[in-house]
Order: structure tokens, then sequence, then C-alpha cells
């Protein structure tokens, strides 16, 4: 430990001190590769830099490019890392099966048997950590190792802290893949983060998936998620709105077409199956796939195979195929629209995402996400959203989903007059649809119990406030409480 420490002391690159810890530490533990990953500012995103192998070990032999490369996890699509960070000490993983912590963590993170991860904690705040892994033994870690391992993190920490700045370039080598792995999929309803640990759990397979919901919420994003997350995510990943295209072109466009297989087919011409081999063809609306189409996509499915449009030769494609639908494709089936056996091969891995309406607890994050990516764009700034104006967001339908919302936020921050988004600023359709007038007037059956008429303008007038009971008995003409005896007694 004192010659890691002197010789830290007399570098000053970051990035060379971390090497040279790395290099020592595999040297001295025997790993078989090892990484340190740091903490952004704001505790968010955890950015690893490259795989380091001890003498001798091939990585691109053992280890898929995903996890050979700088990458970066965002935290809240990963609860169980953010529980390695809270609990603050080194984690002894002797079996990839021992824990579910361990288990995940073998699947989404590393590669290997077992592995030893430490945090790099400096005045008790965790920066980061240093995994050290083993990939084709399960290693029995002693004390000393997790003693060595927890000095050599603290040297790590220390030069961490001296120089945070200098600590960034990790992050800059990962914005190019940043870019890649598509926009962020903003919030934290049970529904959402199910839908994303399903990406995450089958990113790394070669099953077809399926991804169900309705527009604007967020298809691509996920297919965009599981090509990031798998081995082929540096491989060509192809899109491709099937509905966009008219069903006479939809087979050319998939699997290209030979030289006179048509009128105006002066030469030949490659399809997406043959643009992503190798990689991810994304089939975004997938039910507006014509009958003849859906024959040539299922052939490609089963035998991994298709023929040009207007030719003879049979070629071979290695395609992972992820399809996206806002229809019901089991209706449509009934209708004779969709193939039923086609169905059975595409739904293999089916993924159904939440309507906006269904999680509205998430539009907070949405509103504070959007608002600032905005603000950005248009050099407006705004300082928040009137309580007035969060509550029409929540209680409005969203036919149109995220992207209504998104839609709604870039307007509103347009022609907001003041630093705060107001519900003047929202769209007519969302005022309108919680306008106040609409709650202002009720009908009553008669005959009703009086007990029974003061229930219901309790809570109507509740309702019309948004739960603010100081104001509700304001309006109401009694004192507050009295309101909160009130409400008790009709409980």
């Amino acid at each position: 430990m004192l010659e890691i420490s002197n010789d830290i002391n007399t570098r000053n690159d970051f990035s060379e001190i971390t090497d040279f810890v790395i290099d020592r530490a595999l040297e001295l533990l025997k790993a078989d590769y090892g990484c340190i990953a740091i903490l952004d500012n704001n505790g968010e995103f955890l950015h690893f830099d490259e795989l380091r192998a001890r003498r001798g070990f091939d990585l691109r032999k053992s280890i898929e490019s995903k996890y050979r490369e700088s990458r970066t996890l965002r935290l809240p699509d990963h609860p169980d890392i953010t529980d390695l960070l809270n609990d603050g000490r080194t984690m002894k993983l002797e079996d990839s099966r021992q824990s579910p912590i361990a288990r995940y963590l073998f699947a989404h993170v590393i590669r290997g048997k077992s592995a030893l991860i430490a945090p790099l904690t400096s005045k008790d705040k965790v920066l980061g950590i240093i995994s050290l892994v083993w990939v084709n033994e399960n290693a029995r870690f002693s004390d000393y190792d997790v003693q060595l391992l927890n000095g050599i993190s603290n040297q790590i920490a220390i030069a961490l802290e001296k120089d945070r700045l200098a600590a960034e370039v990790i992050r800059l080598k990962r914005e190019l893949n940043d870019v890649r792995s598509g926009e962020r999929i903003i919030g934290s309803s049970v529904r959402i983060r199910h839908a994303i640990e399903m990406a995450l759990s089958v990113a790394d397979s070669n099953t077809t998936v399926l991804i169900q919901g309705e527009s604007g919420t967020g298809k691509e994003l996920i297919a965009g998620l599981i090509q990031f997350n798998s081995r082929r995510s540096s491989r060509p990943f192809i899109k491709i709105n099937c509905g966009a295209i008219p069903p006479s072109l939809l087979e050319t466009e998939l699997f290209g077409h030979e030289r006179g297989a048509f009128t105006d087919a002066r030469s030949r011409r490659i399809g997406r199956f043959e643009e992503a081999n190798g990689g991810t063809l994304f089939l975004d609306e997938i039910g507006e796939m014509s009958l003849a189409a859906q024959v040539s996509l299922l052939r490609v499915l089963q035998d991994g195979e298709f023929t040009r449009v207007g030719g003879n030769e049979v070629i071979k494609s290695d395609v992972r195929v992820i399809a996206a639908t806002n229809k019901d494709l089991e209706k449509e089936i009934e209708t004779g629209q969709f193939r039923r056996d086609l169905f059975y091969r595409l739904n293999v891995y089916p993924i159904i995402l939440p309507p906006l309406r269904d999680r509205s607890d998430d539009i907070d994050q949405l509103v504070a996400f959007f608002s600032e990516q905005f603000q950005q764009k248009s050099g407006k700034r705004v300082q928040g959203i009137s309580d007035r104006a969060i509550h029409m967001l929540k209680t409005y339908p969203w036919p149109g989903n995220v992207r209504e919302l998104e839609n709604c936020l870039e307007r509103a921050i347009i022609v907001a007059a003041g630093r705060m988004i107001t519900e003047t600023d929202l769209p007519e359709t969302i005022r309108l649809h919680s306008s106040p007038d609409q709650l202002s007037s009720f009908e009553l059956s008669i005959p009703l119990k009086l007990e029974d008429v003061e229930k219901i303008m309790i809570n109507k007038t509740l309702l019309y406030t948004h739960g603010d009971k100081a104001k509700a008995a304001r309006l109401l003409g009694i004192g507050r409480k009295t309101l909160y005896r009130k409400l008790e007694e009709l409980k």
C-alpha cells in the first residue's frame, strides 16, 4: 500500500493514476479484469471507464464489447446498484447465484463468476466504485483481500477528491454513447419501472420483443434501451415505421428488390433486413403491415432467410427484430387483418407500456425534464409551474400520452409571460377539461336527507379547491376546525 500511495503522489493525471492502481490491484489480487466507475455530482449517473485486464487475459475473447467500453448507468433504472452504493461496504460476490443482487449485477453490469466491489469513499461520501472480476472461477475472498481492496479504493478516493474535475474525463468519454442510447425514460411509477426492468432483462439475448402501448407512450425509447444494452449495441440499429410506407412498397423497403422487378426498378436495392445484418431492426406500427409482407416477415423470423422482390437468391440474415404496435393485435387477428402465426412469433417477449393517464404520479418528473429541455432550446428561463397548472396536467386524460405532454410544455414555456408556468399558459383543451365552471354546479335528487346534502357539498367544494381544506372552509362559511370535525363525522 505504501508503494501505491507513493506512486499516486508522483502522478498528476487522474486517468494515469486509476490505470496504475487498477493494474496493481489486478496483480496483487490475481483478478482477470477491473475498472472504476465515477458517480456524477447529482448522484444520478454512474460513469464506467473502459476495462483494464491483467497481463495475459484477452478481454476481447472473454467479454462482450458493451461491457468492455466506457458506459453510463442511470441509477434510477438500476435500484440494486443504488442499494450497493448506499450500503457503503465492500461487497464479496463469490458466486453469481449467491443472492438477488449478485444475479442482477452479473446479468446487467459485469461479466464473470465472482467479483469484489468496493466503494470509493471520501468524508463519508461515496464518489464511485472499483470492481475486480474473476471470469472463469468462483473465487473465495479472505479478510486480507477485502482489506487490501479497501486500502486501494481509499487511495483512489483521495486522488479523486483532490482532482474532481480531472475525473470528468470518464463522463466525457461517454458523450458519444449517450447520444446513441437515446433520450432517457422518465418516471418512477411501478408500471413504467416494470417495463424498463423487462427491457433490461431481455436486452442481452436475441429474443424477439413485441412492445405494446398507445401512441406517444415511449415504445421507440424502450426499443432503443434494449438495443443500447444488448450485445448488438455497436451494430446497425435500423428503424422503420410500417404505417408510414404504402403497402405496395413495404416489402421492397424491408427485403429490397432486383433490377427489373417492377417499373422504375433500374438497379438492385438492398432492403432494411440486409442493412441491419448483425444488428437490430425496429418495426414500429407493425399492425399496419400488409398480409403479403407479413408472410415474408414470418419466413425471416422462422428461418432467418428471405429473397429480394423479383429475385430467386435466398439471403441469410442475422437480425434481431423488435416490433411495436398501438393496436390490439388479437382483435386484428379476429378480423383477419393480422396473421395468428406471425403474432405468436412476435409475441415471444411482450412488453406493455402504460398510458400516461395511468401513471399521473410521473407527471412531476416529466414536467421537470421537459421544462429544462425546452428552456435550453428556447433560451427562456422559467422557475417552475403553479400548483393549479400541475393539478390540471395530472387530471387531464392525455390521449396523446407523453408526446402530447411534451408538446404542451414546449408551448407553455414559449407563451409564459412570467417566470412561472400558470394555467393560462396551458392549451385550451386542458383548461376546458379542468374548468372550475364544470365543478361549481351539480344536481341533487329529491328527496335527500340534510346530512347527505351536507356531505355532497363538502366533497364537491374540496374537489373545487383541489383538496385545500382552508379554502374549502372559507367557501362553505364555516371554520376550519368545524370542517375537520364534519369530515371525521362523514367517515
